[in-house]
């Protein structure tokens, strides 16, 4: 029940650190059966729009009367915290001394900040409908909406971190499933990296002719991949030799643009071979804007950085759910026999290679798939 013995229903009770939990009913009363041995020291209720209850537990299981207290609807004026304009002030603070407000220094900022999206963005409830996937009373599962938070991925529970705290202030053992990782997966993660993509290679031989197909699925990640900012590249390589290990020669399918790198292969080079170049490129913007002059250091350069003026001049990235197919024929030797190798690899790269290059930065690329197929040429 509330502050003022009124009783609070559907709200959910839970043995403190367990998923062994229920709700209470229209009269606010519980039941909650334990099996198990549990360490908790407490049991806990909460429903939207409280704070968090709770009583301790006893041995010989008394009835328990938990009170929640009610989220004040305005500010707490007890709460030192600055406001921004004069009318939110207090007239004084806990240290007795005149709150200032943001808008006392800076009131045209404070007028010009008020009037912005931002100033309302916690409240603003067409971001908060379309986040929740509800609609303005509250009603899950109204479409469009968030079905996954970035959280879910790059925030998996380790399965190993069982405590939130140490146990000397107070740290309970907790299901290592309901506690997410802090590590933040990313682009660092090679193995998080890998799950995130898949790559399939299928070849056949047909009239002397060699034909390799690549599909490459996004599998895991809820975004196009490669995402973040625009640096961010993935190369595609196909590799085919025959058996003595001389490459074959390509004459259908792509080849790595030049962004991936011009120069000695064993140097990381890919431009101009067998494969494909996965990124949003973006382009230089000749001029500001309408009625300006042209830039005086334009050069119609691709790609170029995210922080200059710029249009999209490529993006070919694989969204999420989805694929990319493409298709490679090289011709066979003449020999009557052998075994023809081939090899398809997704490098990723953190940015385009003539920049790592020029900044002396010696990242080498991630090989995040790969697959080899071995093919024998009969007569």
């Amino acid at each position: 029940m509330n502050q003022i013995n009124i009783p609070v229903n559907d709200a959910i009770v839970r043995i403190q650190g367990t998923t062994i939990s229920t709700r209470t009913d229209v009269d606010g009363k519980f039941k909650i059966e334990v099996k198990q041995k549990v360490s908790a020291k407490y049991i806990t209720a909460w429903k939207s729009g409280f704070y968090n209850g709770g009583a301790l537990i006893y041995p010989d299981k008394p009835p328990y009367h938990i009170v929640l207290s009610p989220i004040e609807s305005a500010d707490n004026k007890n709460y030192e915290w600055l406001p921004s304009s004069l009318d939110k002030m207090t007239a004084k603070t806990d240290t007795g001394n005149e709150s200032q407000s943001c808008q006392h220094c800076h009131p045209q900022l404070v007028r010009e900040w008020e009037k912005s999206a931002h100033s309302g963005s916690a409240a603003n409830p067409v971001f908060l409908t379309f986040f929740n996937g509800t609609d303005v009373d509250g009603n899950r599962n109204i479409d469009p909406g968030f079905k996954i938070h970035c959280q879910d991925c790059h925030m998996k529970p380790d399965g190993e971190t069982f405590r939130f705290a140490l146990e000397k202030v107070g740290g309970l053992n907790r299901d290592p499933r309901t506690i997410p990782s802090h590590t933040i997966f990313g682009i660092n993660d090679k193995k998080f990296m890998e799950n995130a993509i898949s790559l399939k290679t299928n070849a056949v031989i047909e009239n002397n002719i060699l034909k390799v197909t690549v599909k490459i699925r996004n599998t895991n990640a809820g975004h196009h991949y490669p995402t973040g900012n625009p640096m961010r590249n993935m190369i595609l390589l196909v590799e085919t030799n025959d058996e003595k290990g001389n490459p074959l020669i390509m004459n259908k399918g792509s080849r790595v643009p030049s962004w991936g790198g011009e120069g000695l292969k064993e140097n990381e080079n890919y431009s101009g071979l067998p494969g494909k170049g996965f990124a949003k490129v973006l382009k230089d913007r000749p001029h500001y804007g309408f009625k300006f002059k042209q830039r005086i250091n334009y050069k119609n350069n691709h790609p170029v950085p995210h922080w200059r003026r710029a249009i999209i001049e490529s993006d070919n990235r694989i969204p999420a759910n989805s694929y990319d197919l493409s298709t490679y024929e090289f011709m066979l030797p003449v020999i009557k026999n052998g075994t023809i190798t081939v090899k398809t690899r997704l490098i990723f790269r953190r940015a385009y290679k003539s920049w790592l290059d020029s900044k002396n930065l010696n990242i080498a690329g991630m090989e995040i798939g790969q697959s080899l197929l071995r093919i024998k040429k009969d007569d």
